[in-house]
C-alpha cells in the first residue's frame, strides 16, 4: 500500500489520458478493455476518496472535541485526577480509531 493515497487531481488526469487514449483509431480489444479497466477504476477511486475524506473529517473533529473535553475536564476539576484520566482514556480509545 503506497504511503500516500493519489490525490484526485491525478486519479482524474489519469481519466483523461485514458478517455483520450479511447479516441485513437485502431487500438485492439485488449487494449480497449484495459483502458475501459482504467476509467470504472478512476471512477471507483473518486466516490471512495470522497468517503475517506468524509469519514476523516469527521475523525479529526471526534479528536478535537474529546480533547476539547480533556482540557475542559482540567479547568473545572482540577483535583479530580479519576475524572480526568476516564476522559484521557476515551481519547486514547478515539485516536487508535485513525490507525
Amino acid at each position: 500500500m503506497p504511503e500516500e493515497l493519489p490525490s484526485v487531481e491525478i486519479t482524474l488526469k489519469t481519466l483523461a489520458a485514458a478517455l483520450k487514449s479511447l479516441e485513437t483509431p485502431g487500438r485492439d480489444k485488449c487494449e480497449v478493455l484495459r483502458l475501459r479497466c482504467i476509467i470504472a477504476g478512476a471512477k471507483v477511486y473518486k466516490e471512495l476518496l470522497a468517503d475517506y475524506m468524509d469519514y476523516h473529517g469527521l475523525e479529526v473533529e471526534l479528536i478535537e472535541w474529546v480533547e476539547g473535553e480533556v482540557c475542559g475536564a482540567c479547568e473545572k476539576i482540577p483535583g479530580d485526577s479519576a475524572q480526568i484520566g476516564d476522559l484521557g482514556s476515551v481519547k486514547s480509545s478515539v485516536s487508535g480509531l485513525s490507525r
